[in-house]
């Protein structure tokens, strides 16, 4: 996995570079083909106390996942984006696990997996024997 930090017109500082890159290392655990992780970091508006903006782009195989975040800190803008973009993998990985997405299927197909195990033991017990 490789994670590139940019800005936009402005070079990002080591140390706010090296924070995203601590924070976006941790999504793999969450999906673990993550190819690149592209994270751009600029000022909008034209005064200093203007938004502070962090677009974040994920790359995999399958989708991409991408989200933009506007706050007064860029730092905010980074564990703001990691939050979301984890609800994102995570919620696309229970998608696509073959795992039910709602409590009530996730029930449903536990009582139906109960109902089979308790039929196909009875029918063990009634078979003839010769």
């Amino acid at each position: 996995m490789e994670i590139k930090v940019h800005g936009k017109h402005n070079p990002v500082p080591d140390s706010l570079e090296r924070y995203a890159v601590d924070k976006f290392s941790r999504l793999t655990k969450y999906l673990s083909t993550i190819d690149i992780i592209d994270v751009e970091i600029y000022e909008e508006g034209k005064h200093k106390d203007g938004d502070h903006v962090v677009e974040v782009l994920v790359s995999t195989p399958g989708p991409l996942f991408r989200t933009t975040i506007r706050r007064s800190d860029h730092k905010e803008c980074i564990d703001l984006a990691l939050d979301r973009l984890t609800r994102q993998l995570t919620d696309y990985k229970d998608k696509h696990s073959g795992k039910p997405h709602h409590p009530e299927q996730a029930k449903a197909a536990k009582m139906a997996l109960a109902q089979e195990a308790v039929m196909g033991a009875d029918t063990d017990e009634t078979e003839p024997s010769d």
